[in-house]
């Protein structure tokens, strides 16, 4: 039974991005079939089960694929990122396409590897106005990979990639034991090698600082959720948010991520756990893939 639809929610759908880890590039990631429906049909289907009907699909390599696919959807409008400049830049792109509409009110920002459950739609729909950031989280045990989304005294702070809690992990411990403490955190090889570059580089320090609080190693290694990238922003708000963000990394990129120490500050962010790893399945290569299609195919 599908969930009245909500007329203040718009979805920004990201379908930008090359997909590399598919290893084919004959079509968008999200074109590939799951299940005999192709990814971001079954998406949009879920969203529309969920109550929402209305949708800004973020496109930029192999667009006109995802658009062929969607050829006889209604209520999708497209927005193109032609540079790939992070997650902020790419949720920027919808967000501003949204404001230029002039639409006012809620969207969800959601990517194009996750299907989402229709009934987790329907639950953050439901909280969409508690604050002008919700963000879902999932338990550690379920994204162990994701980064690490801090929360002390029942407040979030800001998100601390993984890859980060490993590199602050190294603090204090000889070099010749680094590799080890590495393996221990579950880092992958590819990651492992740009954390120890970094450290002998420049010397971890052990801890970061969030919103002007300190959270040592220790802390972060404890941090009980994983951040879930699913996301319901007031869409001006968001906007003024990322107009903050720096493109000041390594890989100089604006990361969506960036924007919730912002909207904690402000105390506007709340979290919204999603305990269950079906009820959002997320995909990179094609054998993930396959994986996803068996659980539909029950």
């Amino acid at each position: 039974m599908s969930t009245p639809e909500n007329n203040n929610l718009v979805a920004v759908i990201l379908c930008a991005g090359k997909g590399t880890r598919m290893n084919d590039d004959s079509k968008n990631k999200v074109c590939f079939e799951c299940a005999g429906v192709p990814v971001i049909r079954r998406i949009i289907a879920n969203m529309r089960q969920g109550g929402v009907q209305r949708f800004v699909l973020v496109v930029g390599h192999q667009a006109e694929s995802v658009m062929d696919c969607l050829a006889n959807e209604s209520g999708i409008v497209y927005a193109y990122q032609k540079e790939q400049k992070g997650t902020g830049h790419a949720a920027r792109c919808g967000l501003q396409a949204l404001a230029d509409l002039g639409f006012i009110g809620r969207a969800f920002v959601v990517m194009g590897d996750k299907i989402i459950a229709p009934h987790l739609i329907a639950e953050l729909a439901g909280r969409a106005t508690e604050a002008q950031a919700i963000w879902g989280v999932q338990p550690v045990a379920v994204n162990w990979s994701g980064g690490r989304v801090v929360v002390a005294d029942g407040n979030p702070y800001g998100v601390v990639e993984w890859a980060d809690v490993a590199y602050q992990s190294l603090a204090g411990h000889p070099c010749d034991e680094w590799s080890g403490i590495l393996t221990g955190l579950k880092l992958n090889e590819k990651k492992a090698a740009k954390v120890l570059e970094r450290a002998k580089n420049l010397p971890p320090a052990g801890k970061v600082c969030l919103n002007g609080r300190i959270f040592t190693t220790e802390e972060l290694q404890k941090v009980q959720y994983a951040n879930a990238s699913l996301y319901c922003f007031d869409v001006k708000a968001i906007l003024s948010a990322l107009d903050t963000c720096k493109a000041d990394n390594a890989q100089g990129e604006i990361y969506l991520t960036d924007t919730l120490e912002y909207f904690a500050a402000r105390n506007e962010a709340r979290i919204f756990e999603i305990p269950r790893l079906e009820d959002m399945l997320t995909f990179s290569t094609k054998d993930e893939l396959k994986e996803i299609s068996r659980f539909f195919e029950g």
